[in-house]
C-alpha cells in the first residue's frame, strides 16, 4: 500500500490495547519495555517471560512484525532473541542520539 507501514508504539500500555490489534490492520508491534524481562532474578520473573511470549506469539500469528523496545543488556538480548523478536531497540546497541551524530557514524561505518 504506497510504501507505508503502520505501527503501535508501547504495546501493553495505556491505549494500546488487545481491541488495537482486533480492529486496526498493522503491519508493526512495538513492545513497551516495562514487558522485558529485567536480567537480575526477581520473584516474577518466569511470570514476565512468559507474558512476554504470549505477547510475541500472538503478534507474530497475526501476520505482524514485533520490535521489542528498552532492550538495556546482554542477558535481555538473550531473551529477545529465544522469543524470536524481528527487531530490538535499547541501550544494548547506543544511547539515543542526535540526527548529526548518528548520520556521522553511519556515514563512518559505510565507507569502513
Amino acid at each position: 500500500m504506497n510504501g507505508f507501514k503502520t505501527s503501535i508504539d508501547d504495546f501493553g500500555t495505556g491505549y494500546s490495547t488487545l481491541k488495537m490489534l482486533q480492529r486496526t490492520s498493522l503491519d508493526i508491534v512495538k513492545i513497551d519495555r516495562s514487558f522485558i524481562p529485567l536480567s537480575s532474578d526477581y520473584p516474577e520473573k518466569e511470570k514476565s517471560m512468559n507474558i512476554l511470549k504470549g505477547m510475541v506469539n500472538l503478534t507474530r500469528n497475526l501476520g505482524m512484525k514485533v520490535i521489542a523496545e528498552g532492550v538495556e543488556d546482554k542477558t535481555q538480548l538473550e531473551y529477545i532473541r529465544e522469543m524470536n523478536c524481528d527487531f530490538v531497540q535499547g541501550y544494548v546497541f547506543d544511547k539515543p542520539l542526535p540526527e548529526s551524530e548518528f548520520e556521522k557514524r553511519a556515514d563512518a561505518q559505510y565507507y569502513d
